[in-house]
């Protein structure tokens, strides 16, 4: 049998300065140890393996070589642990956050300055005590927001461990153990169990056992921008990402300037199968079917109407990257009037617009994941839990309905003030006239016939003197010059991005990994999300 060579390391010198060598099991525990304490994660893992052996005979046997480089770590810490001595619990947690200050849902693994939900997420959870590591928990989560956006129901799952022994029984002797399909479906629900003592000598004790609130103990220790909402108990094959059978959006606006009903006449041209690849960011290396389904595009007026607060709501099976601000900036052009509820249609057209326009994206702060629908998912909520979240939360919003007063009573301190009539003209003048110089258009204005008449007197108040710049084009927040869409220079298409990645050896391997090798026929996709979305639990 041919010795196996150690792996030497010439930056890192040993004994008497001589390089320092790594044998395999000893490179077997140092990677355990990386990923346990996640310094490196699945993927970082998988495409440094792409990058070092760009040429292996086939892709199959190099996906082989890596799942098995990645598997490896985990069964050499399974068989130093030996068999399990913790009952372990597929488990999905329904989540709040408010994502103003954080970089996004996703935890970047390795980077110093990382602020992710995850991040805080794995943290509490360690210190709880409730996983080891972030490898081994069998994590999935349901929607991937980005830095700024909130979710008011988002769903992650893993494997957490139980409050119930292992060795716990229904009888004194031990002989009927309790089964996985036996334990309680929540926190509130006891069950009368013989369970081993704390002290090794004694015998074992009847006693009335719970499982973990898991919400309330993590609750303790996240902060208050993400709370826990309930939790439910799943079989061992759910995964939150694929058993989900519909996500809702919401995003937040204010209809000020805003046509409503061009904006639902252009949301309906949004319903159905359409290639979205005009309304996302595109990632050539991670995503080739642009095609998505929207079940539901509507707006709400929140109550009382005279706020004038209201939200786009989205729902459809998965999105892309970017795409409901990219439809909320779209829509926000309808409403202005800039553009045609048509716009839609033709975004929507791959062979007018093989190449999405230029066209900036909302805002991401009034984005909210609103909702992940599972069809066989029910999730369990007490009383104790709801409380505290929901008192938390309403002193938050009392807060910030305080500092909308303050400011609001500002602006009508601000409306009752006069100004002279002859500087609004000046005024209005100026602005018109540095507008049409951006538009290049001549500046020709007429202010008794083309537009409406000056106010008589000599002062007016403020309110009356926006009333009369709304009148005549000049609202406020509306100053931007527009470029009609048909104008606007088109980005690269999908095959120009495509035939581009090909330049780039690490790029290509990315996408052979996780594009081509992934790829499969519709029947193929239609029956893996027949099955995943049959997972799920109950909590009742």
């Amino acid at each position: 049998m041919t010795k196996k060579k150690p792996i030497i390391l010439k930056s890192l010198k040993g004994e008497e300065g001589k390089p320092f060598e790594i044998h395999g099991e000893q490179a077997l525990e140092i990677l355990s140890h990386m990923l346990e304490t996640n310094q490196v994660n699945e993927e970082i893992l998988r495409t440094a393996l792409d990058t070092l052996y760009p040429d292996s005979q086939s892709s199959q046997s190099a996906n082989r070589a890596t799942s098995a480089v990645i598997a490896a770590p985990a069964t050499a810490l399974a068989a130093r642990q030996g068999p399990p001595t913790v009952r372990k619990r597929h488990i999905a947690l329904q989540i709040y956050y408010d994502g103003a200050k954080y970089t996004g849902l996703a935890e970047n693994v390795g980077v110093e300055h990382d602020q992710s939900v995850e991040k805080a997420l794995f943290r509490a959870l360690r210190q709880a005590h409730l996983i080891e590591d972030r490898s081994s928990c069998q994590y999935s989560r349901c929607g991937r927001t980005d830095k700024g956006v909130s979710a008011a129901g988002q769903v992650v799952a893993l494997e957490l461990k139980s409050a119930i022994s292992l060795q716990a029984s229904w009888d004194e002797a031990g002989q009927r153990l309790l089964n996985t399909d036996e334990l309680p479906k929540n926190a509130v629900d006891a069950l009368q169990l013989w369970v081993p003592p704390r002290k090794p000598s004694a015998p074992k004790q009847l006693r009335t056992v719970r499982e973990y609130s898991y919400d309330r103990v993590l609750n303790n220790l996240l902060p208050s921008d993400i709370q826990v909402l309930g939790w439910v108990p799943v079989d061992d094959a759910f995964s939150a990402r694929f058993s989900c059978r519909d996500r809702t959006y919401r995003y937040f606006f204010h209809s000020e300037s805003l046509d409503l009903e061009r904006m639902r006449e252009a949301m309906t041209l949004l319903l159905g199968e359409h290639d979205f690849r005009n309304f996302c960011k595109m990632d050539v290396e991670k995503v080739y079917n642009f095609k998505r389904v929207i079940h539901q595009a509507i707006i709400v007026e929140k109550e009382p109407r005279s706020s004038g607060v209201c939200y786009f709501q989205i729902q459809g099976q998965a999105f892309l990257w970017h795409q409901i601000r990219c439809i909320a900036s779209i829509l926000f052009s309808i409403g202005r009037g800039y553009e045609s509820p048509s716009l839609i249609t033709e975004l929507l057209d791959i062979n007018k617009y093989p190449g999405k326009p230029a066209y900036p994206l909302a805002p991401e702060r009034p984005l909210v994941l609103h909702n992940c629908g599972f069809g066989h998912l029910q999730f369990g909520y007490t009383v104790a839990n709801i409380w505290s979240v929901y008192e938390t939360q309403k002193e938050e919003w009392k807060d910030l309905i305080l500092t909308a007063a303050r400011i609001q009573n500002l602006l009508e301190t601000l409306e009752s003030l006069t100004v002279r009539t002859d500087d609004l003209q000046a005024f209005y003048l100026e602005k018109t006239r540095v507008q049409s110089k951006k538009n290049n258009k001549r500046f020709l204005v007429n202010l008794t016939n083309e537009f409406a008449a000056l106010p008589s007197e000599t002062l007016v108040s403020w309110k009356q003197a926006m009333e009369w710049l709304q009148q005549n084009g000049q609202a406020m927040n509306n100053s931007e010059t527009h470029i009609p869409m048909a104008d606007r220079s088109m980005g690269t298409t999908y095959e120009e991005k495509l035939q581009a990645l090909q330049a780039s050896d690490r790029k290509r391997q990315r996408y052979e990994t996780k594009v081509v090798q992934k790829r499969k026929s519709k029947q193929e996709d239609a029956q893996f999300y027949a099955d995943m979305t049959q997972r799920g639990g109950s909590a009742l």
